[in-house]
């Protein structure tokens, strides 16, 4: 096996650096691209809770629309309490739950 010249190991020289700096860039843009998807992670999860938040209001105010259709008294009394503004129970009464906006 022969000495390697001077433009071998300049050729080896080059394609190392070139090797680094490839594997260098490629880093940088996984770096990029896990931040990235961290940033949709947390609006996924954001959106997830909102999404789980509008089913909750949407079936509460399901329940109360059935309420109001079999004329259950305990409903009326809820809206009405309501949307009148009325908080003040009297000894031993047992208020309803506010309404949740």
């Amino acid at each position: 096996m022969s000495k390697p010249t001077f433009l071998q190991g300049t050729l080896i020289l080059l394609h190392a650096v070139a090797a680094v700096v490839v594997v260098f860039n490629l880093s940088q843009q996984r770096q990029e691209r896990q931040a990235e998807v961290e940033q949709l992670r947390i609006i996924a999860q954001d959106e997830a809770q909102l999404t789980e938040s509008h089913r909750r209001q949407v079936a509460t105010y399901e329940a109360l629309l059935d309420g109001l259709r079999q004329r259950d008294p305990y409903v009326v009394e809820l809206l009405a309490r309501d949307r009148l503004g009325y908080r003040h129970t009297h000894h031993r009464e047992v208020p309803p739950p506010r309404l949740e906006p």
